[in-house]
């Protein structure tokens, strides 16, 4: 009989962890991989039968799922962020899913994402699938240190349901997280030798809120939307300055 093992990488989550280990408290294993909470998420995680947690300095949101994915001693990886839980319906179609004939290695998941108390369903974070359910040896992460992608070359489908996203809830921990996403994406950029402009810098940014705002219909999620748009385009703006500021930085 095939087993599940559900991995998830933390630092600093108490606020979250318990409402994401009980959506997936059946599971025949949980691996935890931390990078230093100084808050009680290892003592809450620690509490629950099935939790393994591992300590591991930060290496990059790609490596430390791979170590995260090579402690997992079952064929079925369920790969989770802590803000994250599994909707009822997903639930049942994973656990079906697992004990039959497979149609695919990789399955992918519908997510929902809530941003300052309120579920978003247009704009940037609208049509949010995302591949999570794969057999281990189909798949493994790429190992950028942000943005990371699962790598696999099986064919894949799509799993009902929906994976619920406790994302941003409140605006100030969106500019930090704008802030410290725009630092790691310039340095990728850099290492990739990618060049830019303040004008450049200029247009990603007022496409990045057409996009997400007018073409993708984030008006329609109202002031959320509209606040999301706003983000997202001076995350793009952010990115592609201190890109440039590095560029600068090199040249002298």
């Amino acid at each position: 009989m095939d087993k599940l093992t559900v991995i998830i990488i933390t630092k600093n989550e108490e606020k979250n962890i318990a409402r994401c280990l009980d959506s997936v408290k059946w599971a025949d294993e949980i691996i935890i991989v931390d990078s230093g909470s100084t808050d009680r998420t290892i003592d809450i995680a620690s509490q629950y039968p099935n939790v393994k947690v591992y300590k591991q300095q930060w290496l990059g949101y790609g490596p430390q799922k791979n170590i995260a994915l090579s402690y997992a001693t079952n064929s079925w990886i369920l790969a989770l962020d802590a803000d994250e839980v599994l909707s009822s319906e997903l639930t049942d179609n994973i656990q079906k899913k697992i004990q039959q004939e497979h149609s695919a290695s990789v399955y992918k998941f519908k997510r929902l994402s809530q941003f300052c108390g309120k579920w978003i369903h247009h704009g940037d974070w609208g049509n949010d699938i995302i591949p999570r359910l794969f057999k281990k040896d189909s798949a493994r992460y790429s190992n950028d240190m942000i943005h990371e992608k699962l790598i696999y070359n099986e064919k894949d489908a799509l799993l009902s349901g929906i994976l619920k996203h406790y994302s941003q809830e409140s605006i100030s921990i969106s500019l930090s997280k704008l802030n410290n996403y725009s630092d790691a994406t310039a340095n990728r950029l850099l290492l990739k030798g990618k060049k830019t402009t303040l004008f450049k810098a200029s247009i990603h940014k007022n496409w990045t809120f057409i996009r997400g705002f007018f073409i993708k219909a984030g008006f329609l999620d109202g002031s959320h939307g509209y606040l999301i748009a706003k983000l997202s385009a001076y995350g793009s703006y952010f990115k592609y300055v201190k890109l440039w500021e590095k560029q600068q930085n090199d040249k002298k």
